[in-house]
Parts: structure tokens; C-alpha cells; sequence
């Protein structure tokens, strides 16, 4: 099975080798039966920082608003994934892998290399309801 380039180190070091021999049909069912589970409720933070750069992106420097595609309130958008909950140091870790390119994923990756150190945390804490 080939690695898709978009992951990052830390779900192929704990993931592949668990899924890698997984027939696909119990891949499927997996699937089906976390796709199903309700996504639990969550507050996004307060004003601030965060709240701006996720709603507004950076228009100064050609970064677009995180709400374009991960949905007004982080709650996922086509295949854009929901945000909205996620614990602040996983997201932090994910952009800054998108920021250093450890993680592939063109649009993020534009956009998270023109993030500040405090961007990333006022933003990840926003999302985290912070």
C-alpha cells in the first residue's frame, strides 16, 4: 500500500502499521461506524486574535479565511475536516506541520507559512474553544 504524501510523521509512525494489512472491508465498516457518531458540541473561543485571523485569513497577504473551507463555525465543509473541538496542542502541531511542509497539502500549506508563532496559538485556541 503506498503512503499518501499528505500525512503526517506522527499518524504514519502509529497508524500505518496498524491499518496497513487491514482488509478493506474492514476499512469500510471503520469508517461507516465513526461516520455515523455524533460530532460532539463545542463553543469556538471568544473575540480575539484567533476568531479574526479564522474568519478573516489574511487578506494583506493573500491568506483566505479558514471559514471558506472548514464552514463558518469549524464544523467540516466537503472535504475539508471539522476543527471545531479539536484539542489546541493537536492543532498546533498540524499547522505547524503544514507551516515547516511536513505535512502536504498546497492551500494549508500557503497559508500556514505566513503564520506568526502567536497566530498559531491564538488560532488554535480559538478552535479549541479557548
Amino acid at each position: 500500500m503506498e503512503q499518501p504524501i499528505d500525512q503526517s510523521p506522527h499518524a504514519i509512525d502509529n497508524m500505518w502499521s496498524e491499518v496497513v494489512e487491514m482488509p478493506d472491508n474492514t476499512k469500510r465498516d471503520l469508517a461507516g461506524a465513526f461516520a455515523v457518531l455524533p460530532a460532539p458540541q463545542v463553543m469556538l473561543g471568544a473575540s480575539g486574535p484567533g476568531r479574526d485571523l479564522y474568519q478573516r485569513g489574511l487578506p494583506e497577504q493573500g491568506v483566505a479565511s479558514c471559514a471558506g473551507c472548514h464552514g463558518e463555525v469549524a464544523d467540516g465543509k466537503g472535504a475539508a475536516p471539522r476543527l471545531a473541538g479539536q484539542k489546541p496542542d493537536y492543532l498546533k502541531m498540524q499547522l505547524w506541520a503544514f507551516n515547516l511542509t511536513a505535512r502536504v497539502h498546497g492551500p494549508m500549506n500557503a497559508g500556514a507559512l505566513k503564520f506568526s508563532p502567536a497566530q498559531i496559538d491564538a488560532l488554535a485556541n480559538y478552535l479549541a474553544g479557548k
